[in-house]
């Protein structure tokens, strides 16, 4: 298939996946209701909001530069940032394609090898996965009659039902064909492709492992977990000071914010661009433990989510011009 049609075509696949999540998140409710609520919305709250938005992007870029000192050279913080920015932008275009772009973008700026930076994002990614369980068990732990019980009714059981409904021979098949997809993937390199098709192959994997690799060879590390934890607090700060736009949310208090965190967290695992629909679901259902209705979730769901999008656009766009009228620099380390 060509590249072009297939790059479209997985925009408008997710483009609709989106479509159908914020549909069935907004099919009930007067959305003339949604909109007088965010046009009335205190913004004093979500301004600062944003501005401990813009931190946590400036904390992740000063994490990440952490991780990649040890490929060989410092880049310059206005470029991490940047590559960040333009990744997140990246992903209002097709989901999880903004890893991928912000490891092109720093390539390109600070000629960075393309793979052992895309190893340094998968650190990235799975200290922040191990930081939302951990968040998880804390809110778990806080209010386990509220916050406990729910999760373990509403996503353990049904991950246990779903475990006991699967046989062994379904499981047996399903590692049966992962096997096979592997041992067939790689003849048909090895026997149609040719050597240079292996030699590109061998080059990422080399690539990823050295980024990987970069969290051991940091020279940082309790600094990199104390980014990782301030990025959290961000993130956490972030959600609380929101609470207070609305007045619906307004008397919710530390650990409430806390545990919208960990649902907004996990709307936005799912794949869709920018997480538009599935945020929304899961923060609405999120506050319909407190008694307060679809309508005034979907309100502070929007004001959230719709905020930090613009501000992802604006700073996006920002970098985008940036960097395509300034030569890209470097700062080699000392």
């Amino acid at each position: 298939m060509n590249y072009r049609i297939k790059k479209y075509l997985n925009f408008f696949i997710f483009l609709s996946l989106s479509g159908v999540l914020l549909f069935f998140a907004f099919k009930d409710v007067d959305l003339r209701f949604i909109l007088k609520g965010f046009l009335e919305a205190n913004f004093f709250w979500v301004i600062l909001s944003l501005l401990v938005g813009i931190a946590s992007h400036v904390i992740r870029s000063l994490r990440w530069q952490l991780l990649i000192e040890p490929l060989g050279k410092r880049p310059r913080l206005i470029n991490t940032i940047g590559a960040v920015m333009i990744g997140y932008f990246a992903n209002l275009a097709l989901p999880r394609v903004g890893e991928v772009t912000r490891c092109g973008v720093l390539n390109k700026r600070e000629n960075l090898p393309f793979e052992s930076l895309l190893g340094t994002v998968i650190v990235e990614r799975v200290s922040d996965l191990i930081m939302l369980v951990a968040i998880t068990l804390v809110t778990i732990l806080l209010k386990f009659n509220f916050f406990g019980k729910f999760i373990i009714t509403n996503l353990l059981s049904l991950i246990k039902n779903r475990i006991q409904e699967t046989s062994e021979t379904n499981i047996l098949a399903i590692l049966g064909v992962t096997l096979a997809t592997i041992l067939l993937t790689y003849f048909f390199i090895s026997r149609f492709l040719g050597g240079k098709a292996k030699d590109r192959m061998r080059s990422i994997l080399k690539g990823l492992a050295n980024g990987l690799k970069a969290i051991g060879q940091m020279n940082s590390k309790w600094l990199f977990v104390v980014y990782t934890l301030l990025l959290w607090f961000c993130y956490w700060l972030m959600t609380y000071l929101l609470l207070f736009s609305i007045p619906a949310t307004s008397g919710l208090g530390t650990a409430d914010a806390l545990f919208l965190l960990v649902a907004g967290s996990v709307g936005m695992l799912i794949p869709v661009q920018g997480g538009f629909g599935a945020f929304h679901i899961a923060t609405a259902l999120g506050l319909s433990l407190y008694g307060i209705s679809q309508e005034e979730g979907l309100i502070f769901a929007t004001v959230s989510h719709e905020s930090q999008t613009l501000l992802i656009i604006a700073i996006g766009l920002f970098f985008v011009s940036l960097f395509m009228n300034r030569k890209a620099t470097s700062e080699p380390l000392i």
